[in-house]
């Protein structure tokens, strides 16, 4: 399986970097977080240590 490659442009990456640290609901700032670290070429079990993601606590 390829890897999905996310493309951010600069001033979008500041934004969502700017969005992390100013925003106070927990979901966007993960969902931020992901897509910046997707962005950075992490792999999934690297992002999911970065936002702190355990299965066993996951609702879904």
């Amino acid at each position: 399986m390829a890897p999905s490659i996310v493309q951010v442009r600069r001033w979008e990456k500041r934004r969502l970097e700017g969005l992390v640290r100013k925003t106070s609901d927990a979901g966007l700032r993960t969902r931020a977080l992901i897509i910046l670290q997707a962005a950075a070429g992490k792999r999934t079990g690297e992002i999911a240590e970065a936002v702190h993601y355990d299965p066993r606590r996951s609702s879904r």
